[in-house]
């Protein structure tokens, strides 16, 4: 039996914009959403970390990883990611890759994982994003054989919708999910896909808390409308319902550019952690960041840019941008931070 899911994407007017925004991404607020301080409150015990989109570079390479930047993610406990397009198998897979579709090689997949420098086994690889059925259900199902097979933990696969991450006595559910869609699905009910909205949407996560012994529920969310900075109304109300659903924490990606933390009803949000390495051109979408989230509630964030160059693609921390640009980085962090991240 088929189990047919549509596609979800932007409202017409947010595709017009789209070219626009792409170019100049806007730091408008209409909401007037406030952005919260960051480092905010105790930064102790085990560490969780989260950095926003991997993506395959246009001339088929991949980010390298500068050691500063290396060390952060390796002394983090747990690193969540996205694995921003599917991997692709060349032996069922023949036809071009063209347009907005996005595609890495086995080999590249590879590659840009461990350029991370992370324990694979302590690595959770989300796969539940706007690309996951661009090349149907066999590809999406190879994409999750393969990383795994490479020792990676895989997460934001239907139906195992809370995934939870044991770090000693601390436990946290990670729930990864998908907004978008950019293509529709269509395969048999049982198949592994990847998790949606209407898998999260409605769901009573206070019970799910308790029935799994849970310190933090925290939602990994591809959401939002891409290259704004800031939260829309549809993305801040939904971040308040699943907050009274009882998620405590909501961390973004998507957006390709960075966002703030904000409150959300009686929890937190990072509405979005940018591109840790992505293929958009502009300064803005090179900038992202690394979040941290402790064991007694607190969250710090370092900043990171991929540099572009005849060395290759490269991400490094702020400081060690020439003048000009990390100054520029800086103005936009304290756009989006009353108090800007140290570099």
């Amino acid at each position: 039996m088929s189990c047919p899911l549509p596609a979800y994407t932007y409202p017409l007017w947010e595709k017009v914009l789209w070219p626009l925004h792409l170019l100049f991404p806007t730091t408008r607020n209409p909401l007037g959403v406030r952005a919260l301080p960051l480092p905010r409150g105790n930064l102790r015990g085990k560490v969780v970390g989260f950095i926003g989109d991997i993506m395959p570079l246009p001339d088929g390479s991949t980010a390298q990883v500068d050691d500063g930047v290396k060390a952060v993610l390796r002394g983090l406990d747990a690193l969540v990611c996205n694995l921003e397009a599917p991997v692709l198998d060349d032996a069922t897979y023949d036809r071009p890759v063209r347009g907005i579709k996005l595609a890495f090689s086995r080999d590249l997949a590879r590659r840009a994982l461990e350029a991370l420098g992370t324990d694979p086994g302590r690595t959770y690889v989300c796969v539940a994003n706007n690309h996951a059925a661009d090349y149907g259900p066999v590809q999406f199902q190879h994409t999750v054989d393969y990383v795994r097979s490479l020792g990676y933990q895989m997460i934001g696969i239907w139906p195992d919708t809370v995934r939870v991450i044991e770090l000693g006595a601390l436990r946290i559910g990670l729930v990864p999910w998908t907004h978008w869609m950019n293509r529709g699905w269509n395969a048999s009910c049982d198949a592994p896909r990847p998790v949606i909205r209407t898998d999260v949407l409605g769901k009573d996560f206070s019970s799910t808390k308790a029935t799994l012994k849970l310190d933090y529920l925290v939602g990994y969310s591809h959401w939002q409308f891409e290259f704004k900075h800031f939260p829309r109304r549809p993305f801040v109300e939904l971040a308040e319902q699943l907050t009274r659903a009882g998620m405590d924490v909501n961390v973004g990606s998507h957006a390709h550019v960075l966002g703030p933390m904000t409150v959300a009803g009686n929890g937190v949000q990072h509405c979005s952690l940018g591109n840790f390495v992505g293929l958009h051109p502009g300064w803005a979408m090179r900038l992202g960041g690394i979040m941290r989230m402790y064991g007694d509630g607190g969250f710090d964030m370092i900043p990171t840019f991929m540099t572009r160059g005849t060395g290759g693609a490269r991400v490094t921390s702020i400081d060690q941008l020439p003048s000009r640009l990390r100054d520029r980085c800086m103005r936009r962090l304290k756009i989006l931070f009353p108090r800007a991240p140290k570099s």
